[in-house]
């Protein structure tokens, strides 16, 4: 299956975006926490959009999506990027994993609903 532009351009705008909405819900607006959500979100969907389109297979894209937004939110938003004032360092790397698991998870449903409303009959 080829994932074309449009699409690599959706998942990408969406997962940046929910990164982002995400973080800004847990550290605030500041420029630091809203670069590393972006960050996280972008990660998550490129890893969307290249196992996808290496395998043919959505339900793979979906599932690297959320390991990968989990994996960087760990390390980004949980790990040295953004520490939780009076957390543990294993509590912030897990509220950080949960905040890149759900830009993963949510992501890529956001840009298939604009792709479907944008191509409704591929």
């Amino acid at each position: 299956m080829q994932v074309d532009r449009t699409q690599t351009m959706l998942l990408a705008g969406a997962g940046a975006g929910m990164g982002v909405g995400f973080t800004a819900l847990r550290h605030g607006a500041s420029p630091k926490a809203l670069a590393l959500g972006l960050a996280t979100g972008v990660v998550a969907s490129a890893a969307n959009s290249y196992t996808q389109s290496s395998t043919g297979v959505p339900e793979f894209g979906l599932a690297a999506s959320i390991l990968g937004g989990a994996a960087t939110g760990a390390l980004l938003l949980g790990g040295a990027g953004m520490p939780h004032p009076g957390a543990t360092p294993l509590a912030s790397r897990g509220l950080g994993a949960v905040i890149g698991a759900a830009a993963g998870l949510l992501g890529p449903i956001a840009a298939g609903i604009v792709l479907a409303q944008i191509r409704p009959h591929d």
